[in-house]
């Protein structure tokens, strides 16, 4: 059984955990693009289609990039509820963004903000297996992903390094990974989920596309986090 922390603030961590980590040798596609857009589908493998959850949950992530910078964003709660990880060139922080209705608020996140969310996390061990798997059109290294608090807990992630983003996994889990997940496998309190990269798509990219709007209230990682509290208290 994978580690198990305690649910209180299961959905909490859920999607700010499935954020970070989304951060094949030659692919049909254009190799080394720059700027684009990658889309993700999430699935549950172990929930039924009318589990309670199934509606909060969200079904896409996408990764926005251009010239080193990226946002990884997801959607949930039919669009009301918006969170984002950003990752500005000039700043060595993460930029935490949440949106409710009319509420943003937004938070710079350091590597300990980060490890404090959940501890065990951080501790995976990465062995390359040499094999091979397309994806979108890529053919994608495999990893075999081991939790040290666990060793009976492994999973498989594809990552690409076709695709031009500097530090991809910066300050995430998957740092020592030095390209772009295609696909992983993650048990997130209890909560099992598979990543796959659908689509990978060279176009133009706006810099404001990326960066932090100026209408988002900046806040402290503790205010940041009690606000996420009382919003998922809600819907445990």
């Amino acid at each position: 059984m994978p580690f198990t922390p305690s649910i209180h603030k299961r959905i909490q961590y859920f999607f700010i955990l499935l954020l970070f980590t989304i951060s094949c040798d030659s692919g049909i596609f254009e190799s080394g693009i720059k700027e684009g857009v990658v889309e993700y589908k999430i699935e549950y493998p172990y929930l039924k289609d009318d589990h309670i959850m199934m509606d909060l949950l969200p079904k896409k992530m996408e990764m926005t990039f251009k010239d080193g910078e990226y946002r990884n964003e997801i959607s949930a709660g039919m669009g009301l509820f918006k969170t984002a990880i950003i990752k500005e060139k000039e700043n060595q922080k993460l930029i935490h963004t949440i949106k409710l209705l009319n509420k943003k608020l937004a938070s710079e996140l350091e590597s300990s903000d980060i490890e404090s969310l959940n501890k065990d996390f951080n501790k995976i061990e990465f062995e390359a297996t040499g094999n091979m798997k397309e994806i979108a059109g890529y053919h994608c290294k495999e990893v075999i992903a081991t939790v040290k608090e666990d060793s009976t807990w492994e999973f498989k992630l594809y990552y690409t390094e076709e695709i031009a983003i500097q530090d991809p996994n910066y300050l995430n889990p998957f740092h020592p990974i030095q390209g772009v997940l295609m696909q992983y496998e993650m048990i997130n309190h209890d909560l099992h989920m598979l990543f796959t990269a659908v689509s990978v798509h060279k176009k133009e990219v706006k810099r404001e596309d990326i960066l932090l709007a100026e209408d988002y209230v900046i806040v402290t990682p503790e205010k940041l986090e009690s606000e996420l509290d009382a919003i998922f208290e809600k819907v445990k």
